[in-house]
């Protein structure tokens, strides 16, 4: 029951992630066109890497250390001081290679005052501790919380973004949204935690070697994550950054869709793992993969073909260049979604940490020799190509490490008939074209029809239990209200 709760909560978080950008997103880049965006979006990218940095994975390998501990006050307490402790040592000495660096690096002089803005999200970084309400499950404050700072952060973007030259308040509200996110935090925890855990003594050292592992992956999923941006601002300049930004921002809208059960299940499957329940880890697991490919595969093909109206309708015609881009990058989607599995929710409770690193280290090989490859020849669009390559070696080498420990399957057959099933999308989408030139009317029809197309195949024809589920208490609630 509480998992259903938890589900709930994540997917009415996942819904305003989903809803609110679509009133900003389209507004911003109208405003500040290929150019702010990618300005902003470089620096950005490089402020990332010191907050993964000044992490050192502790967000991961905090939920599965607290969820473990997490009946206890004083236990909990204690962890969460310890990582707290670590956090604030590895913020000093991050923050002095980021002033090292933004000093002495040419290309940062120009726009210095965002990159000292950005300081600041480094250190409220520190007192990020998501991971530990995310550890008690407690998804309806993160939830109620979340969403109600999305909703300010779009009043204060529609107020305060009026021309070209408001980039840098822009790049500045997520500062001041995140930093009221950790007053709140910050307050609202100290119901959870005991001060008299100070007391006991800190045994930071017990966490190093674990954190390090977590840290190395996260230093090399950043560095696949974010390097193509950078090879982008170097080689290209601030306009393939903005359309790629773009078609980026745009994939990752629906996979946050995708991924709503990954910190509803983390917890659990920590759990799980601790009292040695393999089956009910393979349940989960299935359960997981299964809504993945359901909602994945259609989200994919649907992206690809409707691109153009997409871009044009959240972008304008200043990001034409960024259709192509994002149908290159639709299957990362698909891919990502089964990686969290394998990854997230498996080797990391597993302990696995090592096999997520060398998984990981592929994945940003493989992605640096491609960037440097691709990007001077296809611009953002090489981007996109070495960004889709590396997620594919990384989702390969997470299941073949999975594969070891536990009998996981892919269900390849799912995957199939899902991808065939979609094949009308293709003829709508025509339909709709012919019918109007209007790129909202196009999207909104087409949509419309795919999805109930889609979902009567899966209720009336393959009776596909997870939609069953869902569909029946709302079939049960209606027919309670008629009678």
């Amino acid at each position: 029951m509480k998992l259903k709760k938890n589900a709930f909560y994540n997917i009415l978080l996942t819904g305003s992630s989903l809803v609110l950008p679509l009133f900003t997103f389209p507004y911003v880049t109208r405003i500040l066109a290929p150019e702010g965006i990618g300005h902003v979006n470089f620096a950005n990218s490089f402020i990332q890497y010191f907050v993964i940095l000044t992490s050192l994975g502790i967000p991961l390998y905090g939920i599965r250390e607290v969820a473990k501990v997490k009946d206890s006050i004083r236990l909990r307490s204690k962890i969460l001081f310890e990582l707290l402790l670590i956090k604030i040592i590895c913020t000093f000495f991050g923050i002095l290679l980021y002033l090292i660096l933004i000093y002495s690096i040419g290309k940062f002089h120009a726009s210095l005052q965002y990159y000292l803005f950005g300081i600041a999200t480094i250190i409220i970084g520190v007192f990020d501790l998501n991971y530990f309400f995310y550890a008690l499950e407690d998804f309806k404050y993160i939830t109620t919380r979340t969403v109600f700072f999305q909703i300010v952060s779009v009043i204060i973007t529609f107020v305060l973004i009026k021309t070209k030259e408001d980039t840098l308040i822009y790049f500045c509200i997520p500062i001041v949204i995140s930093l009221l996110n950790t007053l709140i935090n910050t307050k609202y925890i100290l119901r959870f935690i005991s001060f008299k855990a100070l007391y006991l003594k800190l045994n930071m050292r017990a966490h190093v070697k674990p954190l390090l592992l977590l840290f190395s992956v996260g230093i090399f999923t950043s560095i696949y994550n974010l390097l193509d941006v950078t090879i982008l601002g170097f080689i290209s300049g601030d306009a393939s950054i903005g359309y790629y930004t773009v078609a980026s921002k745009i994939n990752k809208i629906p996979l946050s869709l995708i991924m709503v059960l990954v910190p509803v299940m983390l917890p659990r499957i920590a759990v799980e793992f601790k009292n040695e329940n393999h089956d009910e880890i393979n349940r989960l697991i299935t359960k997981t993969l299964q809504f993945v490919i359901l909602l994945g595969v259609p989200i994919m093909v649907g992206l690809y073909l409707l691109a153009p109206e997409i871009i044009a309708l959240f972008s304008g015609k200043a990001f034409a260049s960024s259709i192509t881009t994002l149908r290159i990058m639709c299957p990362v989607i698909l891919i990502i979604g089964m990686t969290t599995n394998f990854s997230t929710q498996l080797l990391i409770p597993m302990g696995q940490d090592k096999e997520l690193l060398y998984a990981v280290i592929v994945g940003t090989i493989v992605s640096l020799v491609l960037n440097f490859i691709l990007i001077p020849i296809f611009e953002q669009n090489g981007a996109a190509i070495s960004n889709l390559v590396a997620e594919l070696f990384v989702l390969i080498c997470c299941y073949l490490y999975v594969r070891k420990k536990i009998k996981i399957k892919i269900p390849y057959q799912q995957l199939i008939v899902f991808t065939l099933l979609c094949i009308p999308f293709w003829g709508i989408v025509i339909v709709c074209r012919k019918m109007s030139s209007v790129p909202l009317t196009i999207l909104i029809s087409a949509l419309c029809i795919c999805v109930a197309y889609f979902t009567l195949l899966q209720v009336f024809i393959l009776k596909n239990k997870i939609v069953l589920e869902v569909l029946g208490p709302i079939k049960n609630k209606i027919f309670k209200k008629n009678i």
